[in-house]
């Protein structure tokens, strides 16, 4: 009897540790189970704001100034490197201020005249948006020394979403709603709707270069030992005739009352003259 009662025992303890165990392992899985759907719910989460900003619409712009010892080297340099990322320059503008700086006298009848000579250039450029950064890297290893460098984004996603949406609805629209939106606002908003697209696809930059200040001597002939030829002259002293011509003329035209009154007063002084002949002389008989 106390045998039977003894196994009994032993029997239910077993058990009972048995089932402590399937317990512990049951909600030792749960955890690990829990930790891995929490675990991929912050995954998803950190994810969705990237996910979120790789849909933004993104419009890259910057601005470069550049010193440079070189103009037209650093223009064919950075000229050179934009083509070889698949880039595109336009509005290319390059120019020479030139000054006459000071003159220096040689012998008696030549000098030098120095003059200070400085080049700038100025282009429009643009990149496909993904090389913006190794563009940057390169022209830091360039020939010349970045004054001011700018990049700025402007993000236009409202903008491409208000357009991409109505060009969306006037698809599924019918004739007569969008003959009373009108083909002109159709039109300007496929305009926007691709141009914000192309736009977006590039990285555009404002590039002025400022190149150094040159010396130029160039040797001329002293000013007060020019010779003018004979024929040259001649033609301008009959120029410089006409018109003293020309002035004598018209101050004679001013004067056409006196020159008038005058001319009556000789005539009649002639008759009267001729009368007073006939009179004082003595009778013929």
């Amino acid at each position: 009897m106390n045998n039977l009662k003894n196994t009994l025992i032993i029997t239910t303890c077993v058990a009972l540790f048995a089932s402590c165990g399937n317990v512990n392992q049951n909600n030792k899985a749960f955890d690990e189970t829990s930790t891995e759907a929490a675990s991929t719910a912050a995954t998803v989460a950190d994810s969705a704001p990237n996910k979120a900003m790789d849909k933004r619409v993104v419009i890259k712009k910057g601005g470069l100034q550049v010193e440079t010892k070189n103009c037209n080297n650093y223009v064919t340099e950075l000229t050179k490197t934009i083509e070889s990322m698949g880039g595109h320059t336009s509005n290319y503008n390059l120019s020479s201020n030139k000054y006459l700086h000071t003159t220096q006298n040689i012998s008696a009848d030549s000098q030098n005249n120095i003059y200070k000579v400085t080049q700038t250039a100025h282009l429009q450029m643009r990149l496909p948006v993904a090389k913006a950064d190794t563009f940057v890297h390169k022209i830091m290893k360039m020939n010349g020394t970045i004054t001011s460098l700018n990049l700025d984004e402007d993000d236009v996603t409202e903008d491409y979403d208000i357009a991409n949406g109505i060009d969306a609805a006037l698809v599924k629209s019918s004739v007569a709603q969008q003959a009373e939106f009108g083909i002109d606002n159709t039109i300007e908003n496929r305009v926007t709707k691709k141009e914000i697209a192309f736009k977006s696809k590039y990285f555009w930059c404002a590039v002025d270069i400022q190149g150094a200040e040159n010396i130029l001597i160039e040797r001329d002939i002293r000013p007060q030992f020019y010779n003018t030829p004979f024929y040259l002259r001649a033609i301008e002293a009959v120029k410089k005739g006409l018109h003293l011509f020309a002035d004598l003329l018209v101050g004679v035209l001013h004067l056409w009352p006196l020159i008038l009154i005058a001319s009556l007063v000789l005539v009649y002084r002639k008759r009267l003259q001729i009368l007073f002949a006939k009179k004082n002389s003595p009778a013929v008989k």
